[in-house]
């Protein structure tokens, strides 16, 4: 593929993803928070989960396109970033989890 097709999709990918996490957060500030005491506003968490799901699927296609990119290109780089953020957020949302089960 020619390597300027890549950088093309490549930028469209990031693109998605970067649109698909902005939008995570303006989506919880949005959201009406809905229910009764202790579970008021759960509504809003499991929107922003959803919505750093698919920008996480969104980094994995991110993450293999770049693999088409030249070597020498500081696009490969930028290309681990995603992945690597969603990886943040899905360990640091199980140390949550395991500090709760464990030390609460």
């Amino acid at each position: 593929m020619p390597a300027n097709k890549s950088n093309r999709i490549f930028w469209l990918c990031l693109a998605i993803w970067a649109g698909f996490n902005i939008w995570s957060f303006v989506a919880f500030a949005q959201t009406e928070a809905i229910g009764d005491s202790f579970t008021r506003g759960s509504n809003r968490i499991g929107q922003f989960l959803l919505y750093q799901l698919v920008a996480g699927m969104a980094a994995i296609f991110v993450w293999l396109t770049r693999t088409r990119l030249p070597e020498s290109s500081t696009l490969r780089w930028l290309g681990r970033l995603p992945l690597a953020l969603f990886l943040v957020l899905m360990a640091s949302i199980a140390a949550f989890f395991i500090y709760g089960i464990f030390f609460v």
